[in-house]
């Protein structure tokens, strides 16, 4: 149905267009023309910026790319006398007889130039966190610009490249929009798009569910790239001349403000912003010209739409930070449910088992576990903190099927520890073996894809993101079709995406949050978030179950069904589970082994029996008695 409504809403968008080519005078065609221009680069911009939380300034530099590939292209033979190297033969698209088509392939090659761009900005920023892509963009576009002025035998200079036939007429202009929206929207909605955003919202939790957080980020640039440059080339054809004044810095402020105004993370909010703002640019013009009433003159101020702009962009962000639309996108399934069409997601998701698979009985789990099979083990892992021995020494087997504790004092290093297993931290010696493999140093998303899974002692949810979203994230990670099939939407990803959601509501019908599926994950109570941080690690299949302190903050009853639960997890998932918990009735009464620390020191290890009567975790709870 929504397929359908967007092919009649797209017929609808040209016939409109077609009425006003034939219409409207020149001057509105070209403010529609450039509007539709913003929209490209807006939400290629967005992408960036408000889908994956990159902070990138160097969409001027794609954009100039794009411009000039194009112009090289398209401008016949004889005006490119400034490009010495190219004789007649060499130059075969000017002998191209569907200028059309060439205007396509002008628009691809230097989107393609875009994304080549894009890689090489993104291959040293994206290796690093922090403020690098900002800084790195920011200098590559200052790059573009000083060599679209000083390479004179390709760019012509200050000059520029004029006479480009005017190819950017109405109906390339929003037929570029319609792509590029539709394609950046899909992609958003797709299993790559949940991963970008679990990205902006945290990264080591994105990273510990398998995410791999360069090769997402390069994905979400590369293709920010393409549309950026394609935007270019729209841009020099629409305008006729391409030259380095066209693509200054002052190119991404305005598609900043456009962003931030229509939402970062709204593809809408981007679509509607952008076409207004090309629209209140025209419109505003008047404010920088001389104005006479009669006796008075009021001379023009240069420049007065960007000061308006930009006052309006400091009021949004004292009291509506979040912009227009937040992040907020329009569907046509969330029009069709508000008037009551289609059914919640709830009912149309058949729940089936994780992987399709019957679950082992408890009876064979702790078979399996009596066998010996050592699933983990931990040999002399010591990690420094400056002065600070976090753990010194630490080693422990953990078999297939056991429930495993680990306790100690606040400060002990028992979360250290789990950062350590997971990758978050490189010891300073001793190894990792996970399932036969040496993981020691390996990044988090490449030990969550060998089988191990953690929650977090502070919760990490996807706040801004819908309960099945989370879990979704978490599925990503057995995603198989690439980005453009996707993005695309064809049918070998769409009976992914089926089954991933199957196998989400599965989880959460385990959890009991089924009926809570579009409720923001930020806004469940803190009972719920740990039961949806417990669905959003079992969506990894793992074999290892890491839960640090998962009764915090839980009352009695909860903690008592909460045992429970996690006694099923271990039995019907045949994992293999090792906890971190303060609440000793927890530990005591589902551990199978249990490890003491103090200090980063272990100091005990055995059965809860042993643990309770040892001496020597006695004191370091209790303290020892002077004398």
């Amino acid at each position: 149905m929504s397929n359908l409504l967007t092919v009649v809403s797209v017929g609808v968008l040209f016939v409109f267009l077609w009425w006003a080519n034939n219409n409207l005078d020149q001057f509105a065609l070209r403010i529609m023309r450039t509007g539709a221009v913003y929209i490209v680069a807006a939400v290629a911009y967005n992408l960036v910026n408000g889908i994956t939380g990159q902070f990138s300034l160097g969409p001027n530099g794609f954009m100039a790319i794009g411009g000039y590939a194009m112009a090289l292209l398209m401008l016949p033979l004889e005006q490119k006398k400034f490009v010495w190297f190219l004789e007649p033969q060499m130059w075969p698209f000017n002998s191209f007889s569907l200028p059309g088509a060439l205007f396509v392939v002008a628009l691809i090659v230097g989107g393609l130039l875009g994304a080549l761009g894009a890689l090489i900005v993104g291959i040293p920023s994206f290796r690093l966190r922090g403020d690098y892509l900002a800084i790195a963009t920011f200098g590559f576009g200052e790059i573009i610009f000083v060599l679209a002025n000083n390479l004179i035998p390709f760019t012509n200079g200050p000059l520029g490249i004029k006479g480009i036939p005017e190819y950017a007429d109405i109906y390339w202009c929003f037929g570029s929009a319609v792509v590029a929206t539709l394609f950046v929207k899909n992609l958003v909605n797709s299993s790559y798009g949940r991963a970008m955003k679990g990205i902006r919202e945290d990264e080591i939790a994105a990273e510990a569910m398998g995410v791999s957080i360069f090769r997402t980020k390069m994905q979400a640039f590369l293709v920010s790239g393409f549309f950026a440059a394609v935007a270019g080339g729209l841009l020099g054809a629409l305008v006729t001349t391409v030259s380095p004044s066209l693509f200054t810095f002052m190119m991404t402020f305005n598609l900043l403000i456009i962003i931030v105004l229509g939402g970062l993370g709204s593809i809408t909010g981007s679509v509607i912003t952008a076409f207004g703002f090309a629209v209140a640019m025209e419109l505003l013009r008047v404010m920088e010209a001389p104005i006479n009433i009669g006796p008075i003159h009021l001379p023009g101020i240069a420049g007065m739409r960007m000061v308006i702009f930009s006052v309006l962009l400091i009021v949004l962000m004292i009291f509506w930070r979040r912009g227009l639309f937040g992040q907020w996108d329009f569907s046509w399934n969330w029009l069709l449910s508000k008037i009551g069409i289609t059914s919640k997601a709830a009912e149309a998701i058949s729940p089936v088992e994780q992987n399709g698979a019957p679950r082992p009985t408890a009876t064979s789990v702790r078979a399996e576990a009596q066998e010996g099979g050592v699933l983990m083990s931990l040999q002399n892992l010591t990690i420094r903190f400056g002065g600070l021995v976090a753990v010194s020494d630490f080693s422990l087997d953990i078999k297939k099927g056991e429930i495993v504790g680990l306790i100690g004092p606040n400060g002990a290093g028992k979360t250290t520890i789990f950062n350590i297993i997971t990758g978050q931290y490189t010891p300073d010696s001793g190894h990792v073996f996970f399932d036969g493999s040496d993981i020691t140093g390996w990044r988090p998303d490449l030990i969550a894809r060998a089988g191990i899974a953690r929650t977090f002692q502070n919760i990490r949810l996807f706040g801004e993101l819908s309960v099945l979203d989370n879990v979704l994230v978490s599925e990503h990670l057995g995603i198989k079709s690439s980005l453009l099939t996707a993005a695309l939407g064809l049918p070998r990803y769409l009976s992914e995406e089926r089954e991933a959601r199957s196998r989400a509501m599965a989880l959460l019908k385990l959890v009991g949050l089924a009926d809570l599926y579009d409720v923001q994950a930020g806004a469940l109570p803190y009972g719920q978030q740990r039961q949806l941080e417990i669905a959003r690690a079992l969506a990894t299949h793992p074999k290892l179950l890491l839960l640090d302190e998962p009764a915090a903050g839980m009352n009695p009853e909860e903690t008592k069904r909460l045992m429970t639960f996690i006694r099923e997890l271990r039995d019907r998932f045949s994992l293999t589970i090792f906890l971190i918990e303060h609440h000793m009735e927890v530990v005591m009464g589902i551990c199978e082994r249990i490890r003491v620390l103090d200090y980063g020191v272990s100091i005990a290890e055995g059965t809860p029996k042993e643990i309770q009567t040892n001496p020597r975790v006695i004191a370091a709870y209790l303290g020892e008695e002077e004398g």
